[in-house]
């Protein structure tokens, strides 16, 4: 299905299974009790959140999502103010150009509880832009860049396990003055647990000795949080005069267990 004239379909209280079938620039607004399995998103031109979830016990699985947007805020997953969500064996390759104040992301969770992410592949190709101090002031003088892979925000009872997460540079911003990519951020959280993932993030765009920053995890204002059997594979050429460099993981204010 393509050029419906409609950006999204509304559902509730329906299990939808795809058998196969291919959307175009087409997504979803879900509210409760909602399961979504078996298809095909592609979307070449942003229409903001291609899955909206804003209701509780929704189940997104066996998905193949594919998102490329410019400089537009976008969305792949998007999930706000939800309770018991899955987000589990999905494809999804999300690429963004944002420039700057501008919110890029495959997975965003804000605000929810009983959130699980796991078994997904999820790939993320992004620019380097700078991080934004003046918003995230209050997180203990975080620095946090506005794109993701994913992002998980003021929720609760969220298990991140056994996902794939590779994130690469799309563009170094030559402008920036902290060219930032953090892949998974997870900021203002409780009950956090990260198992069994592998990270890896690759900057083949970084100038030899130019300021670079990147983070296969961050983690700030998060209490009763677990990292345990995780991976992690970074790789740039960039950073200089401590101006950054590839950060595994990074910790602000936290009460985290590290585990294996």
């Amino acid at each position: 299905f393509a050029d419906l004239g409609i950006t999204h379909i509304f559902v509730n209280d329906v299990d939808i299974t795809g058998e196969d079938a291919l959307l175009s620039n087409i997504g979803f607004v879900i509210n409760d009790d909602v399961s979504l399995s078996n298809m095909t998103l592609v979307a070449d031109k942003s229409i903001g959140q291609l899955i909206y979830v804003s209701g509780d016990n929704v189940v997104i699985s066996g998905m193949d999502i594919s998102y490329a947007v410019g400089d537009e805020e976008s969305s792949a997953i998007y999930v706000y103010d939800s309770e018991n969500v899955n987000i589990v064996n999905n494809e999804i390759v999300f690429e963004s150009h944002v420039t700057t104040d501008k919110e890029a992301m495959a997975i965003n969770v804000l605000g929810s509880s009983d959130v699980v992410i796991s078994n997904n592949n999820i790939t993320a190709s992004l620019p380097a832009i700078n991080s934004n101090w003046g918003l995230y002031f209050s997180y203990g003088m975080m620095g946090i860049s506005d794109v993701h892979a994913v992002k998980i925000m003021k929720s609760e009872d969220v298990d991140f396990t056994k996902n794939n997460v590779i994130t690469f540079y799309n563009e170094y911003v030559l402008t920036a003055y902290s060219p930032t990519i953090e892949s998974v951020l997870i900021v203002d959280s409780d009950i956090v647990n990260v198992d069994y993932n592998n990270f890896t993030v690759i900057d083949e765009e970084t100038p030899i000795g130019s300021p670079a920053y990147l983070y296969a995890l961050t983690m700030g204002i998060a209490n009763d949080a677990v990292i345990s059997n995780n991976n992690f594979n970074m790789a740039t050429d960039g950073g200089v005069d401590a101006m950054g460099s590839a950060y595994a993981i990074q910790f602000v204010t936290s009460n985290v267990d590290i585990i294996g």
